[in-house]
């Protein structure tokens, strides 16, 4: 698990589950990984390296999971998968079971 707690950037925290890259916001209502979603995927670049043929789900403040597309690092869009759960959400996502195999565990300053 990574937790980012830099001054005036978004608090999040990353896990890897079934090589999909899963972010989820620590702090719903203050900045937010939704409205600096281009500084998380650099700083996810960063930590794992090239995220471009990755799969990234993010968890927003609704607790709902959503699809980051981006090409590269770059932020292209949220799809909403309309799934509260994890698992589901991947189910949904990749079209079969999932089973959790890591977590990164880096804290940036």
């Amino acid at each position: 698990m990574t937790n980012y707690t830099a001054t005036g950037q978004p608090t999040y925290h990353v896990d890897i589950v079934d090589d999909v890259i899963v972010i989820f916001d620590a702090t719903p209502f203050s900045s937010t990984a939704t409205t600096d979603i281009a500084a998380v995927l650099n700083e996810l670049t960063t930590a794992v390296g090239d995220i471009s043929k990755r799969l990234v789900v993010y968890r927003d403040a609704t607790k709902s999971y959503d699809i980051v597309q981006h090409t590269g690092n770059r932020f292209t869009g949220f799809q909403p998968t309309n799934e509260t759960v994890l698992e589901a959400a991947l189910i949904k996502i990749r079209g079969h079971n999932v089973v959790p195999f890591s977590s990164i565990s880096r804290a940036s300053e």
